[in-house]
């Protein structure tokens, strides 16, 4: 195709990456999620939202709460294409 320039790919799919990487690795980042916790959606139609992390299951699906358009919407996503629990303010000061 002659292209000098390297091609972007769909925004996620690097993070997404990384985080498999990391969990076979580490031997999952499970153990670092939890119910509560906060966290940001790395890849898929809602990439890039930030969630609650309602119910983990033993098959790696996680039941999060979406804050969309002033409403609460409950949704299932792959424990892989979540990122690791974000620190909230109170408990970085």
């Amino acid at each position: 195709m002659g292209v000098d320039q390297p091609m972007p790919v769909p925004q996620g799919i690097i993070e997404a990456l990384i985080t498999r990487a990391e969990s076979s690795v580490s031997g999952g980042l499970d153990c670092d999620l939890r119910a509560g916790d906060r966290v940001r959606i790395l890849s898929g139609p809602f990439a890039e939202t930030l969630c609650h992390v309602e119910r983990l299951d033993e098959n790696g699906r996680v039941r999060v709460l979406l804050e969309i358009m002033g409403g609460r919407v409950m949704a299932h996503v792959d424990r892989s294409s979540l990122g690791p629990p974000i620190a909230s303010v109170a408990a970085a000061s």
